[in-house]
C-alpha cells in the first residue's frame, strides 16, 4: 500500500515573515531598485560612505512600509483599498437628458418581462 503526503497549504497566500502573498513581490521589486540606486550611484562616483546609509534607510523604510501593509490590509485588502479610492464620491451632472434615456431604455427592456406579483390583492371574500 502507498503512502500519499496530502498537500494542506495548497490555497493558502505564500508567506515569509509575516509578509503575505503580492507584498512578496512589492519588496522584491523595492530591493531590486534600491540595488541598482546603489550600483549607479557609485559608477557616477558618489562616496560609499553616504550610499550604504541612504540605502539601508531606505531599504528599512521599504520593508517597515510592506510589511505594516501586509498587517493592515492582509491579502487583497491593499487592492481593494486602492479602488476603493476611486470611487467617486458624487456623480456630478448638468443635464436630465442621461437619465430620462436611461429610464426609456430601462421601460423598453421591461416590456418584454411580466411580473407576477407575490401578495396579490384580489382576497377572496370566505367570511
Amino acid at each position: 500500500m502507498k503512502i500519499y503526503q496530502i498537500n494542506k497549504g495548497v490555497n493558502k497566500p505564500l508567506e515569509v515573515k509575516g509578509i503575505k502573498a503580492q507584498y512578496l513581490i512589492y519588496l522584491t521589486i523595492g530591493v531590486i531598485v534600491l540595488l541598482m540606486i546603489y550600483v549607479i550611484s557609485h559608477l557616477a562616483g558618489a562616496p560609499g560612505f553616504i550610499l550604504l546609509p541612504a540605502v539601508g534607510v531606505l531599504g528599512f523604510l521599504l520593508f517597515t512600509w510592506v510589511s505594516q501593509a501586509s498587517k493592515k490590509y492582509g491579502e487583497h485588502g491593499l487592492m481593494k483599498a486602492m479602488a476603493y479610492r476611486r470611487v467617486p464620491s458624487a456623480i456630478l451632472s448638468s443635464s436630465r437628458k442621461l437619465f430620462f434615456q436611461l429610464t426609456e431604455n430601462a421601460i423598453n427592456n421591461d416590456r418584454s418581462v411580466s411580473f407576477s406579483p407575490c401578495c396579490s390583492d384580489n382576497r377572496s371574500a370566505t367570511n
